[in-house]
């Protein structure tokens, strides 16, 4: 993938829609709800049946590792409007990972473990976090 192709992208397209929105709390949640729409109006599309089986499980929170993002991300692209359709082609974890940090998206820095955390809401609030408050926040969404 060239540069001029990221830029055009869904990665890009995403990234840009949390940093445009980042500033607030609620976006996955809004997302969620997107996609369960989208799944609503597309019953018998297979995706679509897949997506309303897994939505349930799907933890709203503010970060979120590559690994965890990756099976999202084409609903993301639907949800923000760059796809009306599921992707043919989902992205590995690694991929996801690169290409968000190529978007600059931030990551929770407070210690190494923490790091593989990308932020995708509220980025100045959670880039300024305690290590109590990031804990917290895991914690309650097991």
């Amino acid at each position: 993938m060239t540069a001029r192709q990221f830029w055009k992208g869904e990665t890009h397209a995403i990234v840009k829609a949390m940093k445009v929105k980042g500033y607030k709390d609620g976006i996955i949640a809004d997302w969620k709800n997107q996609v369960a729409a989208w799944a609503q109006d597309s019953p018998t599309d297979p995706n679509a049946v897949a997506a309303k089986a897994w939505l349930p499980l799907w933890q709203v929170r503010a970060f979120y590792t590559a690994g965890e993002l990756a099976p999202l991300w084409p609903a993301l692209a639907i949800a923000v409007g760059y796809a009306n359709k599921w992707p043919q082609a989902l992205k590995s974890a690694r991929r996801l990972e690169y290409e968000l940090d190529f978007a600059g998206l931030p990551r929770l820095s407070q210690s190494e473990n923490l790091r593989k955390y990308f932020i995708v809401e509220r980025f100045d609030y959670w880039e300024k976090a305690t290590l109590d408050q990031i804990e917290r926040e895991l914690n309650a969404q097991r």
